[in-house]
């Protein structure tokens, strides 16, 4: 009986020394193809869904600049662009992005030029960006051609191009594509300019000096830094001369801008035969006089032009009209005019 209750024993105990080792090859096996998967998968996701997962939040992203400035020093080549602009729609991860190499900006199918982005940061998916960069401008005709449609279309369309690079998830992926197109107001001609003061100083017989303050609205949300402004008066076909805005920037919305200059030297309140002329009878009865101004040149540093500004500001023309113009001293000056002038 001892024997065979040894024996039954004996065959529970290999039982379940085959079943812990049935059971232990199993475990084993699924371990090694788990360990199998992971090996697949994980390059899978870090090289195949992650880049594409990114680079469709990227593409999905908005961004939209909320104010850009043109600043000094500006050459020929090249000015400092502020700018402050704000990422959306970029996904529920947050990420860091950079952008290695500067970025393209187009216009019309074009490169104007590149500018450096800072690294950012996306917080639930969206981003504030403030950059203070050097503008490289790559093709100086067409930055031309920019410019002027800048100043006198309503608006026009920035495309952003180069390379990124996002770390995600403690996973950075480089080489993905960054291309945006941005929607900005332009400065439609500048057309809303008001002359709220318009005063001739008599400095001596023969020499007036004009001094013009006026109300400009710039529709855009771009600043300009223009320094040295000049621009060219004309009432009718009759050129009453030149005159000038020093250290001058144009803000989004209202400004008041000073000029001053000489009257041309040609120019005179009276007609040939010693007459008080139309213009000259406009000032004394202070009646309205309509006025072009022409844009004339941009001289940043107050010294020297520099030509895609400039040719720029002459596509603008302002028609104004002056109310209420002053000749100081009035009296002095036309008494004097009118005993120099030739009697006839």
């Amino acid at each position: 009986m001892n024997s065979q209750d040894n024996l039954e024993s004996s065959h529970r105990d290999i039982e379940s020394k085959s079943k812990f080792y049935a059971e232990k090859k199993y475990w084993l096996l699924l371990i090694i193809l788990f360990l199998i998967i992971v090996v697949i998968l994980i390059p899978v996701l870090i090289l195949v869904v992650f880049p594409k997962t990114i680079q469709n939040k990227i593409n999905k992203s908005t961004i939209t600049i909320t104010s850009l400035s043109i600043s000094p020093p500006i050459t020929e080549s090249s000015f400092r662009l502020l700018t402050k602009s704000k990422i959306t729609n970029a996904g529920s991860l947050d990420a860091s992005i950079k952008f290695p190499d500067p970025v393209n900006i187009i216009w019309n199918g074009t490169v104007l030029g590149n500018v450096r982005f800072p690294e950012t940061k996306i917080d639930h998916g969206e981003a504030e960006i403030e950059s203070n960069e050097e503008f490289l401008i790559t093709n100086g005709e067409k930055f031309k051609e920019f410019t002027k449609a800048q100043l006198n279309d309503k608006e026009f369309t920035w495309t952003l191009d180069g390379k990124a690079t996002v770390k995600a998830l403690s996973i950075t992926k480089s080489g993905l594509d960054f291309k945006k197109d941005i929607l900005l107001a332009g400065g439609n001609g500048l057309r809303n300019v008001n002359i709220t003061s318009y005063i001739v100083n008599a400095t001596s017989p023969t020499t007036l000096d004009q001094s013009i303050k006026a109300d400009l609205y710039n529709p855009s949300s771009i600043t300009f830094y223009l320094g040295s402004f000049g621009i060219d008066i004309y009432y009718n076909t009759t050129y009453i001369g030149p005159a000038e805005s020093r250290n001058l920037t144009i803000n989004p919305g209202q400004n008041t801008i000073l000029f001053s200059g000489p009257l041309a030297s040609n120019f005179s309140m009276f007609t040939p035969d010693g007459k008080l002329g139309e213009i000259g009878m406009k000032y004394v009865m202070k009646q309205e006089i309509v006025t072009t101004s022409k844009g004339a040149y941009v001289k940043p540093d107050g010294v020297n032009e520099v030509g895609w500004l400039s040719d720029a500001v002459k596509t603008v023309s302002f028609v104004t009209s002056v109310k209420n113009a002053s000749i100081l001293p009035l009296d002095a000056y036309l008494k004097k005019m009118s005993s120099a002038a030739p009697n006839v």
